[in-house]
């Protein structure tokens, strides 16, 4: 779980320095452990969905954007 944290925070790191590709890469392997673990943390996968809409919002992609924010909301 601490590793996770990791990559989310690398993700952030990214996102911040505007490398949204690095970011992606980051928030999507975050999201692959959360899945391969036996009880996923609904609360860090809906914050990882929202960093990633933030990602795409920054970037300009607001399709995907709202993809994610609602992906946070399930």
């Amino acid at each position: 779980p601490e590793l996770i944290d990791c990559y989310r925070a690398f993700g952030f790191i990214a996102r911040f320095n505007k490398d949204y590709h690095t970011s992606l890469k980051w928030y999507e392997t975050c999201l692959s452990q959360l899945g391969h673990l036996e009880r996923a943390d609904d609360l860090k996968c809906a914050e990882t969905c929202q960093d990633m809409g933030h990602m795409y919002k920054d970037k300009g992609d607001y399709s995907n954007a709202r993809r994610m924010y609602g992906q946070a909301l399930e």
